[in-house]
């Protein structure tokens, strides 16, 4: 599964590419694609020319309310984040926290968004996805082995959890706002 604006720093371009190497090995795999933007065409012409055009399924926009079932249903979300031409790139990636939400096993690009949210447990699930061998890898390996996979996302949910509660970061910035008014030694 892919859920994400069709926009470069998305990376959906990389998993395409990977695609046909996660198929050599996992036959009957498919890509939901939900979501839309100024790439789409583009996507879905690169995957005719990769031969994966039947085995992606370009959904387009999406309630949110259907999100979560697009997620309970994925064997893997695989989010390719990358700094795109311009140095664009993720910042904090909601639908990434969807997906641990949901208990959906993961596969990242490796971006500075993705380490905020996941410390250094991102090292677990994150790649880099212009390596189309070591995406189409990690993807694989999330697949043979289910129970690992999903072990693994409800770890990585607990810790996204922390980061993002509400007194975590209030207390972040309770502090930074104490260390700006707190008299300095000297002053």
């Amino acid at each position: 599964l892919f859920v994400g604006r069709l926009v470069p720093k998305k990376g959906l371009a990389h998993l395409l590419d990977a695609l046909p190497a996660v198929i050599a090995q996992r036959p009957h795999a498919r890509l939901t694609d939900v979501g839309f933007g100024p790439e789409e065409s583009a996507l879905k012409a690169q995957a005719g020319r990769l031969g994966i055009a039947d085995r992606v399924a370009f959904l387009g926009a999406t309630p949110q309310a259907e999100l979560p079932a697009h997620y309970r249903r994925a064997n893997v979300f695989v989010a390719p984040f990358v700094r795109d031409a311009s140095g664009d790139q993720e910042g904090l990636p909601v639908a990434l926290m969807e997906a641990l939400g949901c208990g959906c096993p993961v596969v990242v690009g490796s971006v500075a968004g993705v380490r905020d949210l996941l410390g250094s447990a991102a090292d677990a699930v994150c790649v880099d996805p212009r390596d189309a061998g070591a995406l189409a890898a990690k993807v694989v390996a999330v697949l043979d082995d289910p129970a690992a996979a999903i072990a693994r996302a409800h770890t990585l949910r607990s810790i996204a959890a922390d980061r993002v509660d509400w007194q975590h970061i209030a207390g972040g910035y309770a502090s930074l706002l104490e260390a700006c008014i707190s008299p300095r030694g000297g002053d």
